[in-house]
């Protein structure tokens, strides 16, 4: 069966676009445009799960984390230990946040930090998730001799935020 040329859907598909859908698609281009510019500050969002590298800081600023307490070298009764930490250029928030500059405190006791790709795991011994956006942690029950502390940032998914965030130190708890 062949067609005419103008015969039904030929002449659907070259016709032009009723005039009011012209300025239907042209209103909305215009809001979509003043949507856009009235908010400067808000970056685009990506789809939920994909996946996204969290900021350290805030722009300008350089992210740090330091282990106030104990201090590197010192000697410490035990055993139990007092570790206090400060950050700085990072907002400090629980787990559960998923914004940009933010980031909640990791310790790894004794144990060597995991690779800065992975998640931190949790329920192993040595890494203690602070993840209600403390800054104080007691460990507990530290044997005399030398230990180590790492402290590491991570983001809501317990993945190192980068550029790496990190301050180790090393102590003797006496007997």
């Amino acid at each position: 069966m062949s067609r005419r040329p103008g015969s039904g859907r030929d002449r659907l598909a070259t016709a032009p676009p009723p005039r009011g859908l012209f300025f239907l698609r042209a209103g909305a281009t215009a809001l979509a445009l003043a949507l856009v510019t009235a908010c400067p500050g808000e970056a685009p969002r990506q789809a939920p799960g994909a996946a996204e590298e969290t900021p350290a800081a805030e722009p300008g600023l350089s992210a740090s984390v330091q282990i106030m307490e104990p201090q590197e070298g010192a000697v410490v009764p035990g055993p139990d230990v007092r570790v206090t930490l400060a950050a700085g250029g990072i907002q400090i928030v629980p787990a559960t946040v998923r914004e940009p500059g933010t980031g909640h405190h990791h310790l790894f006791i004794d144990t060597d930090l995991t690779p800065a790709d992975d998640t931190i795991p949790q329920g192993v011994t040595g890494i203690v998730h602070l993840g209600r956006a403390q800054t104080e942690f007691t460990i507990q029950g530290l044997a005399p001799g030398e230990h180590r502390v790492i402290a590491v940032i991570g983001d809501a998914d317990h993945i190192p935020v980068r550029p790496l965030i990190v301050d180790t130190v090393r102590f003797r708890v006496q007997p």
